[in-house]
């Protein structure tokens, strides 16, 4: 078994997780996302993202509309 057949989540180009009640977004919750093109987790509670999120290299799209976030 591949890892992409054992984890699917990891091959998708999308991935929407919008209105979750997600807390935390951590450098590991990353470390297998870099195909994904579009991250939406938009109406969270995420109040910081990790510097590994510029890591992701084929992120087209990131969504963080309606979480906690100040800067």
């Amino acid at each position: 078994i591949n890892r992409h057949n054992e984890y699917p989540l990891f091959d998708q180009q999308e991935i929407h997780l919008g209105n979750n009640q997600i807390r935390r977004i951590t450098a590991e919750h990353l470390q297998h996302l870099e195909s994904v093109s579009v991250l939406d987790i938009r109406d969270n509670k995420i109040s910081e993202l990790p510097d590994e999120i510029t890591c992701l290299s084929g992120l087209q799209r990131l969504d963080l509309t309606n979480n906690d976030l100040t800067g």
